[in-house]
């Protein structure tokens, strides 16, 4: 499984522009493990919706 994070992590990191910052190479980072987590968390079921039935 350690295999396909880090083919994640460069994903990410080479769709960057070369001039990227540190600071928005960690925001980028971020962003897509809470984009992943929340797909898990859908996957799941595991959500809460804003309508009531």
């Amino acid at each position: 499984m350690k295999y396909f994070k880090v083919i994640s992590l460069k994903c990410i990191i080479n769709a960057l522009p070369t001039d990227t910052s540190y600071d928005e190479i960690i925001k980028e980072l971020a962003f897509g493990k809470m984009i992943k987590k929340a797909l898990e968390d859908s996957k799941n079921a595991k959500t809460i919706s804003k309508f009531r039935h």
